[in-house]
């Protein structure tokens, strides 16, 4: 299988603390036949996160985007909803392009 590279971006955001100027970058490499769950996981590990977070992937690329497909927690939320299968969606199968 091959790997892909994936770029992550904390963009600083909380209108009463200071943050520093820049966002915090990592970049890591997953398999194309990994899962969602295990781009989080490899994501957590990376940014140094110690317990785990709820997370959610929009395919649209914006943030809290109503139209998009989506692939959020699955064990938060409810096992039967499409959008929490996260867990069985191998990152191959989401015709991702470089960018």
């Amino acid at each position: 299988m091959d790997a892909l590279a994936f770029q992550a971006v904390l963009v600083p955001y909380a209108p009463s603390v200071d943050w520093p100027a820049e966002p915090v970058v990592r970049t890591i490499a997953v398999r194309e036949d990994q899962t969602l769950e295990q781009l989080h996981e490899a994501l957590r590990i990376a940014f140094g996160w110690a317990d785990p977070h709820m997370y959610a992937f929009w395919m649209s690329g914006k943030w809290w985007d109503g139209e998009s497909v989506r692939y959020q927690t699955p064990f938060e939320l409810d096992p039967d909803d499409e959008n929490t299968r996260s867990g069985r969606v191998a990152i191959a199968d989401l015709g991702l392009r470089k960018g």
